[in-house]
């Protein structure tokens, strides 16, 4: 006989809630070398299977490549259905195993399929020999089309591995992964293998993966940060904050601001050894303003006014890099004080948007030389205010900037500029990186302007916890989430409907070790369905846990991710991966780069 099964050969008909075999039980076919063989249907023409279950285990002593063998069906025509796009309770289920010693086309759902799949799990192990296009998958081992095959669970294993979205079709096309489920829990899903490493300087080491199971490319930075001769520091495109380009946060490619090869390359042509780099933190593109904290070589180059950091909780945490060496993914909370007058009053931003305008509530918020009134001389008519009716505090370090956790710095007045009455017909802005500016509005302007004078020491102090930990600062950027906290899961960090959760999106991401000695800095492309796919939440705990980290943060994604490796044997360096963009590399706000001392 030609078909085989529990229905040989079924024609425009419907079965539902039928169960064939039992546990244990075992089905052996003898027969036609080239027909087709299922579980409950061998060939279906117009058939609708709702509701059915396969629990025996299917093998097939002889036969050829033209064999169809599936758990539910061997073959399927155009305008069969198995399964119920609407309902779980109508789904279809194979729990048996499938076994050919020989390539053809045999799966855990179906082994050919023209017609639609919706809702269907496969359990079953299947085996079997891949040759000549022909070879095993725990759904179709051929699916005519991809929206034809959606909403299915693919468990079990196909050859001993657990089932990954790889082997859902054989070979892999037309199938659509992020329609479909695979147990993303197997350490199967995980496997990857590394296309190319280079050691770029002794504690340094880069790595281009390919992922087995899916369509993914991983671009991997391992660092010793325990090498004396390796920095992870960050850098401001332009070395500005804000650096607004005014495009309405309408992001893709270059506008304006400086793109992570940018920023590489002319800090290389500065003297840097900049040997990698990576964008970093979240950013509003419109206003040119950082998400978060940004912390450089010490300084606090920017500082969100409270309003913003408290209302952007979800960035609470921070890529951390102390000065002993170690690194954190911790919650961060700041104090910074002003000393001026003989007494102590808060500061509240630096480099921040609030600078526009007067604020009673904020009272004390600090600039610098970053603060540039025209950002893109390209573009004059974007511009950074400063407010004209407050008072400015202009003071000049004695020895070097203020720097987060060490202590009082101390400043000396060299002009104050009074807005408070009549409007200043020109805010002070800076020109250098010795100078530190104050705008100072309320009652606080007031009891400055009677006991503050030109030649009068100020000083000024931030001191930062990070969870508790208040060692010197190197380097921060600010991040989004916790996503695996001491070792365990993190990723059900974010509520409920967070795409993390919902959406492969290409990803940056930062692994921290346990004694903090090592950070891994981590790019995973995406939105190229026939190159790579991106992240969800519990992958990155994944893979972070399979590299042997310990904490993870997220920094910014999507269009933003983007990693550049310097060539010694090119003397230029470039990006190693592929933007998702359409317009090619992004102008982020702020990058982490690897730079040697």
């Amino acid at each position: 006989y030609p078909d085989a099964g529990f229905f040989g050969y079924a024609r425009n008909a419907m079965i539902s809630k039928l169960v064939f075999g039992s546990e244990g039980s075992v089905v052996t076919f003898k027969g036609n070398a080239s027909g087709t063989i299922g579980g409950i249907v061998g060939n279906a023409v117009g058939v609708t299977l709702v509701g059915v279950t396969n629990k025996a285990a299917l093998n097939v002593s002889a036969g050829s490549s033209s064999l169809c063998m599936g758990g539910i069906c061997g073959k399927t025509d155009a305008v069969s259905l198995i399964g119920d796009q609407e309902s779980k309770k109508n789904a279809c289920v194979n729990d048996g195993d499938i076994s050919a010693s020989f390539a053809c086309r045999n799966a855990g759902l179906v082994g050919h399929n023209e017609g639609k799949i919706f809702g269907c799990t496969n359990n079953g192990a299947v085996t079997g020999v891949a040759s000549q296009g022909f070879g095993p998958a725990w759904g179709c081992a051929y699916n005519a089309s991809a929206d034809k095959f959606t909403g299915n669970f693919g468990y079990g294993s196909v050859n001993g591995r657990a089932s990954v979205h790889s082997t859902a079709v054989y070979p892999f096309s037309a199938y659509n992964l992020e329609e479909n489920t695979v147990d993303w829990t197997q350490d199967d899903y995980y496997d990857w293998d590394v296309l190319e490493e280079k050691q770029l300087h002794p504690g340094v080491k880069y790595s281009h993966c390919s992922f087995t199971g899916m369509p993914r490319h991983m671009h991997v930075l391992q660092i010793d940060l325990g090498n004396p001769e390796i920095e992870l520091t960050t850098a401001y495109a332009n070395e500005q904050v804000p650096n607004p380009n005014a495009n309405n946060n309408s992001n893709n490619g270059k506008n304006l601001r400086e793109t992570l090869s940018e920023v590489c390359s002319r800090r290389r042509s500065e003297g840097q050894k900049i040997i990698a780099g990576i964008n970093s933190g979240f950013f509003d593109s419109n206003d040119g303003i950082s998400r978060g904290y940004h912390i450089e070589e010490g300084e606090p180059v920017y500082i969100n006014n409270p309003a913003v950091f408290n209302a952007l909780s979800n960035h609470s945490w921070a890529l951390t890099v102390f000065t002993d060496g170690t690194a954190s993914c911790g919650k961060k909370s700041l104090t910074a004080k002003l000393e001026a007058g003989g007494k102590e009053y808060t500061i509240s931003s630096v480099n921040d948007t609030i600078l526009r305008h007067a604020s009673a509530k904020y009272a004390v918020n600090m600039y610098t030389c970053r603060y540039k009134q025209v950002p893109h001389s390209s573009k004059p008519s974007i511009t950074n205010p400063l407010a004209k009716n407050v008072l400015y505090v202009v003071a000049e370090y004695t020895d070097g900037p203020v720097k987060v956790n060490t202590g009082w710095a101390e400043a000396v007045v060299k002009a104050i500029h009074n807005g408070t009455g009549t409007p200043l017909s020109a805010a002070p802005y800076l020109s250098s990186a010795k100078e530190v500016g104050f705008a100072v509005s309320g009652s606080t302007a007031q009891a400055l302007l009677s006991s503050l004078k030109t030649g009068d020491s100020v000083r000024l102090k931030f001191d930062m916890s990070i969870e508790g930990e208040t060692k010197p600062i190197f380097t921060q950027n600010s991040s989004m989430y916790r996503l695996m906290e001491n070792g365990k899961d993190g990723s059900n960090t974010p509520a409920t409907g967070n795409n993390l959760y919902t959406t492969f999106d290409p990803m940056t991401y930062p692994v921290v070790s346990q004694d903090g000695k090592t950070v891994w800095l981590i790019e995973v492309d995406g939105r190229q369905p026939a190159y790579s796919y991106g992240l969800k939440g519990y992958e990155m705990f994944r893979i972070a846990q399979k590299l042997g980290g310990w904490n993870v943060t997220r920094l910014d994604g999507g269009g933003s991710s983007c990693m550049w490796v310097y060539d010694p044997s090119a003397s230029t360096g470039k990006l190693v991966n592929r933007v998702c963009d359409s317009k090619g590399e992004r102008s982020c706000l702020n990058y982490l780069l690897v730079r040697l001392k």
